[in-house]
């Protein structure tokens, strides 16, 4: 029965360290939420078209992922181009595609396409790894309880 009572205890303590990394992911995920949200709501917004789908190789899998160029005019009406961060294969727009634009007054180059793509992957992602750990770490905590 020690042996038990020991590998029951090192489960339960696991249990908690997987609670506290869903809890950590889930803080992150909001975290880059704020951010987006702030970008948004202190941005301007403007008409852009994709120019060009830029291949690049994807440092995760070394595969082919393409990021779109995006040709905009602020409102003062300087030309700008950028390279949107979100990369995909197959693309996620095509070029010619018109899209809407969010930038920052104050540095234009800071600008990205609104699309929920392109916005919130990365908190969903986050989000989602959180929720799993959150959900599969209680399920096993509290059923190693109940012994």
């Amino acid at each position: 029965m020690p042996l038990l009572s020991t590998l029951t205890n090192q489960y339960r303590a696991q249990s908690k360290l997987g609670l506290l990394t869903g809890v950590g992911a889930l803080v992150i995920a909001l975290i880059l939420v704020g951010i987006q949200l702030n970008f948004i709501n202190n941005s301007l917004r403007a008409q852009g078209t994709v120019t060009n789908n830029m291949r690049r190789i994807s440092v995760n899998s070394n595969e082919d992922v393409y990021a779109p160029i995006v040709s905009f005019k602020t409102a003062d009406g300087q030309q700008m181009e950028f390279e949107e961060a979100t990369r995909s294969n197959p693309p996620a727009h095509q070029v010619g595609e018109t899209v809407e634009v969010f930038y920052k007054a104050t540095n234009p180059k800071d600008a990205q396409i609104n699309s929920p793509f392109d916005l919130w992957l990365g908190p969903i992602i986050v989000g989602g790894i959180g929720i799993f750990f959150l959900i599969f770490n209680a399920v096993f905590y509290f059923s190693k309880q109940k012994r």
